[in-house]
C-alpha cells in the first residue's frame, strides 16, 4: 500500500504592510510664516505634506494647513489623486485665507495682453473686469493686473486670427510669458463665435498654460499641472496655482521689483526711536 502523501500546503500570503509616510516637521507654529513655508521638507514627498496639512487642519490651524497643501502643489511630485486631494484642499482654505498682501503698495504690476478678432471683441471685453479681478484674488492681491486688449484686423480670404494672449512686466522690454494662441470663431466667412461659456473657458485656459510654461521655464518650482477633462481653467488659476507660484512669476517678470516696507514696520520703527 503507497503511502499517503501529505497535503499541498497553499503557500502564504505575506501581509501587505502599510508604507510607512514620513513626518515633516511641523517647526514653531507661533512665528508669521513665510510663502515657502515648510518648502524645506520637499524631499519627503506629497504624501509626507498631505499628512501634515491635515493633521494641521484638525488643529485649527488652517494658516499653516493651507501652506503645507501648497507645497504638495508646487514643491513635490504628486499623483494625480494627491494632486486632486491638494487642489480641492488649496481651494476650500483659499476661500476662506485672508489676503497674503494687504499693503497695495508691495502690489506687483502684471499686463495681461490680448489679442482678438475683431468679431469676438466685444465679448471678450465683458471678460477683462472679471478676469482682473479673479488674478488679483488667485495672487492674494500680490499683483496688481492690467489689461491690454487690441483687435486683429482678419484679412479677405484667410482664416479668422486666432486669439493670442501672454502675461509680461511693465516697462520696455520686460520678459513675457509665452503666447498662446487658440482660434475663438470657428469656421472661415463666419461672424459666428463660440457661446459665452464657451468662450470663457479658451480664454481663460490660454492663460493658464501661458502662466505654466513660464513657470517651467523660470522656476526652480514644481509647475501647475496639465489641465485635465472637467477641470475649470479659471477655478484652477487659485486651485492649482499656488501663492508662492504667484509670487514667483511676478518676480521673473519684473526682476527689479523691490517690495517696500510694509507699514506697520515703518511703524513699529518710529515707535523704537
Amino acid at each position: 500500500m503507497e503511502p499517503i502523501p501529505d497535503p499541498v500546503k497553499e503557500a502564504e500570503t505575506p501581509e501587505e504592510k502599510t508604507p510607512v509616510i514620513a513626518t515633516v516637521p511641523r517647526g514653531d507654529l507661533e512665528i508669521s510664516p513665510a510663502l515657502d513655508h515648510f518648502i524645506e521638507h520637499a524631499k519627503l514627498g506629497a504624501a509626507s505634506y498631505i499628512q501634515l496639512a491635515k493633521q494641521l487642519e484638525d488643529d485649527k490651524l488652517s494658516d499653516f494647513a493651507l501652506l503645507a497643501w501648497e507645497r504638495v502643489l508646487d514643491s513635490t511630485q504628486p499623483n494625480s489623486e494627491e494632486l486632486s486631494v491638494a487642489a480641492l484642499a488649496n481651494l476650500r482654505l483659499r476661500l476662506e485665507a485672508p489676503i497674503w498682501n494687504a499693503d497695495p503698495e508691495n502690489n506687483i504690476d502684471i499686463v495681461l495682453h490680448l489679442s482678438v478678432p475683431e468679431a469676438v471683441k466685444k465679448e471678450v471685453s465683458g471678460l477683462v473686469e472679471q478676469m482682473t479681478t479673479e488674478m488679483r484674488n488667485a495672487s492674494s492681491y500680490q499683483i496688481a493686473p492690467q489689461i491690454l486688449l487690441t483687435t486683429a484686423e482678419q484679412r479677405p480670404g484667410f482664416p479668422p486670427p486666432p486669439m493670442a494672449i501672454w502675461l509680461s512686466g511693465t516697462g520696455k522690454d520686460a520678459p513675457e510669458t509665452p503666447k498662446l494662441t487658440t482660434p475663438l470663431i470657428p469656421a472661415l466667412g463666419t461672424e459666428q463665435s463660440l457661446a459665452p461659456p464657451e468662450l470663457e473657458a479658451k480664454v481663460y485656459s490660454a492663460l493658464y498654460r501661458s502662466i505654466t510654461s513660464r513657470l517651467k521655464q523660470q522656476t526652480q518650482l514644481t509647475p501647475p499641472a496639465d489641465l485635465t477633462a472637467g477641470t475649470s481653467p479659471r477655478q484652477a488659476l487659485t486651485s492649482h496655482i499656488t501663492r508662492l507660484h504667484w509670487h514667483k512669476l511676478a518676480h521673473t517678470l519684473n526682476g527689479d521689483f523691490k517690495p517696500k516696507a510694509r507699514k506697520k514696520d515703518k511703524e513699529e520703527d518710529q515707535e523704537e526711536q
